[in-house]
């Protein structure tokens, strides 16, 4: 498997720096003598915006609950529940059903208010039943799975509205800082997920080792189990309830932002903005 997913990332490497014309790569490397300061830089200002500033705790709580669920699920079918590997595959089968089956659902939801009540909505509903069933029902094989299929909905939802949950910051970084940095946002993002996850995963390996973990025990000890409990439903759960309040607090809508984008394109032909003022504060402040 490393050496399929190392192959398929070297060719698709590969191709996108062969697909973009020499122009291209002049201009972008003659626009500043060192690429790692103009890097911090546009990520400094980036951070300093209220939105940003939101969508990035969205994003840490969204990957930390990803991380974890990914890393404990197949410890916590095999000694919580007592389930051999054949029912991990029966998982993650339901997962995908589940990805398949809501994407329109995901869509339609979006449409009804806007991507970030999406977000919202799905990911405190996860979150809350989550810690319901940790609390009353971690033993049971079907209210796992229904916790199961809940974060499987939450996910299929970040992986198809994020991006342009995060995109909607390139209008108000273009407004406050007067540039428009779609790559930097985006690779701020990315990093960040990358950094949080691997982070989780370490943390996950460590503190399962600590609390007791024996590889050659069938059955182990109630301080592993209390810790897969944690880890796999109650820590995720948490997160996701981080996420979902920090989306609650997100200021952009389909009503401001509408306002936002044409308030910049008068900005920019030098007429007055004044009556949208209002509601970009709401954004920006």
């Amino acid at each position: 498997m490393g050496i399929i997913l190392g192959i398929i990332c070297a060719i698709s490497w590969t191709g996108n720096i062969l697909l973009v014309k020499e122009s291209q790569i002049k201009d972008s490397t003659t626009k500043t003598k060192n690429i790692f300061k103009h890097i911090a830089s546009s990520y400094y200002e980036l951070l300093h915006l209220k939105a940003m500033k939101l969508l990035v705790l969205y994003k840490a709580a969204f990957s930390c609950a990803f991380a974890l669920n990914n890393v404990g699920t197949i410890y916590f079918l095999q000694y919580n529940l007592g389930l051999d590997n054949r029912y991990s595959s029966y998982i993650y089968v339901f997962t995908i059903v589940i990805f398949i089956t809501a994407t329109p659902l995901v869509d339609k939801m979006a449409m009804v208010r806007n991507k970030a009540w999406q977000q919202m909505v799905t990911m405190a509903l996860c979150g809350v039943s989550g810690i319901l069933i940790f609390f009353l029902a971690s033993g049971s094989v079907v209210w796992c799975a229904v916790y199961v299929g809940l974060l499987a909905f939450v996910t299929t939802g970040f992986w198809q509205l994020s991006s342009s949950i995060f995109y909607d910051i390139v209008e108000v970084d273009e407004f406050v800082n007067g540039k428009r940095r779609e790559g930097d946002i985006t690779s701020l993002v990315s990093v960040l997920g990358t950094l949080i996850t691997a982070a989780m995963v370490q943390l996950f390996g460590i503190f399962f080792e600590i609390s007791g973990f024996n590889p050659s025990l069938s059955i182990q000890p109630e301080s592993v189990l209390s810790f897969l409990n944690a880890s796999f439903i109650l820590m995720p759960a948490l997160c996701l309830i981080i996420g979902a309040v920090a989306l609650k607090l997100f200021p952009i809508n389909r009503e401001n932002f509408a306002a936002l984008r044409t308030a910049i394109e008068l900005k920019k032909n030098g007429e007055d903005y004044s009556m949208y003022e209002e509601k970009i504060e709401m954004i920006i402040r």
